[in-house]
């Protein structure tokens, strides 16, 4: 970036809310978006949201964990357990998005960042270009680390609004929390229980609004 990022952040009665967005112009004439809201500090609600063109567009959602976190698929959830057996889920809730798990992929990842022009070396250092795929961390040392990634992957017609949570549980026990959606004709109306009570949260492709508990 060479200037500040104007991006929101909200903090209310039992919430915060932070979004920002990306445009992917001139590669694609696409906008993204994504919204992190905190319920009540118990959990949160992720939402990517694409506007644009073309009318649909493959589209993937891409998480990466540490290398030392076991990771496992449940049908459309990820369960990722830290080595004190903590765990951390990932729930969609919409966008029929698929899930794959990849650990130390060395088919190189091609990527239009940072020039807009396609390429599938990730960075250039003392002489060696660095190719690799999906699913490696360098975070506990100076050397890349095989480490569980997980990418959601599918086709999406714009505007695409993808909805997810991310629940943090105990080792043993703990649940996902019962959120509640209704369609309504200018948006989704979500009821999202906390730890204190209820928030109610309206979306669409161009607003998250927090309308309180």
């Amino acid at each position: 970036a060479k200037e500040p990022l104007v991006n929101r952040w909200e903090q209310g009665d039992g919430y915060v809310l932070f979004s920002s967005d990306y445009s992917f112009a001139p590669v694609r004439p696409i906008r993204w978006e994504r919204r992190v809201l905190s319920c009540g500090g118990a959990y949160w609600l992720l939402q990517d949201v694409l506007t644009g063109e073309p009318e649909t567009t493959q589209v993937e959602q891409n998480f990466q964990f540490e290398a030392d976190v076991h990771v496992e698929l449940d049908g459309q959830r990820t369960v990722a357990t830290a080595p004190n057996g903590a765990r951390l889920l990932l729930v969609p809730l919409d966008g029929g998005l698929k899930p794959s798990l990849t650990i130390g992929d060395k088919t190189p990842h091609v990527s239009y960042w940072p020039k807009g022009s396609p390429s599938d070396v990730l960075r250039s250092e003392d002489g060696y270009d660095q190719r690799h795929g999906r699913g490696w961390t360098g975070r506990s040392g100076s050397r890349l680390l095989p480490a569980p990634a997980v990418t959601y992957t599918g086709q999406a017609r714009l505007p695409a609004t993808l909805t997810l949570l991310i629940v943090p549980l105990p080792a043993a026990g703990g649940d996902v929390p019962a959120v509640d959606r209704e369609e309504t004709d200018d948006g989704t109306m979500w009821t999202l229980p906390t730890g204190t009570g209820i928030l109610k949260a309206k979306t669409s492709p161009e607003r998250l609004e927090v309308l309180g508990g």
